[in-house]
């Protein structure tokens, strides 16, 4: 799923935050989203893309990393 995040098709990027964000807001999936370089492709997100749905959901996806201690 990570890898998808750098999709060319802004379409299946889109669907693969989302996909991130849900995973995120279990605790369970957390450590594993971080050590996957999942936090560092939400980041690159943030910051290289000005798509606002992108924006919004690589944010929420990165509020649901910090919810719990990881």
């Amino acid at each position: 799923i990570l890898s998808l995040l750098e999709s060319d098709d802004i379409d299946v990027r889109i669907h693969a935050v989302k996909v991130v964000a849900n995973l995120a807001a279990e605790e369970a999936n957390q450590d594993k989203i971080v050590e996957a370089g999942g936090l560092s492709s939400l980041l690159m997100l943030l910051e290289n893309f000005e798509d606002e749905t992108i924006r919004r959901v690589a944010a929420g996806a990165i509020a649901n990393l910090a919810m719990n201690e990881i």
